[in-house]
């Protein structure tokens, strides 16, 4: 069974749409985007780029720059994080903006 997750920002909806989602095993490549959302209610989720992934299989640990801060750091995401394609974010940003 699928519970939905409503997306933060209505101009987010790119954002899982259920929680099944993000149950699946987590796999990236250099290039793509760690989103990990925030336990603060109104607080936009934090994005950053993966600029390194230590498993040959694309599985954490990942090298993470955070887009807000600049701070990198190696990152073995939790349940509260996705991973983004980086055509995903950049179509993303093209039509929103920044995030």
């Amino acid at each position: 069974m699928t519970v939905p997750v409503e997306p933060v920002e209505a101009n987010r909806s790119w954002i899982a749409t259920t929680q099944s989602d993000k149950e699946e095993a987590m796999h990236a490549q250099p290039g793509d985007w760690l989103e990990v959302e925030q336990p603060v209610v109104g607080r936009k989720p934090d994005l950053g780029e993966i600029l390194e992934v230590r498993s040959a299989d694309g599985s954490p640990p990942y090298l993470v720059r955070w887009s807000e801060s600049g701070h990198t750091a190696l990152v073995y995401p939790g349940a509260d994080s996705i991973v983004r394609s980086a055509d995903d974010v950049a179509a993303h940003q093209a039509t929103h903006g920044p995030t």
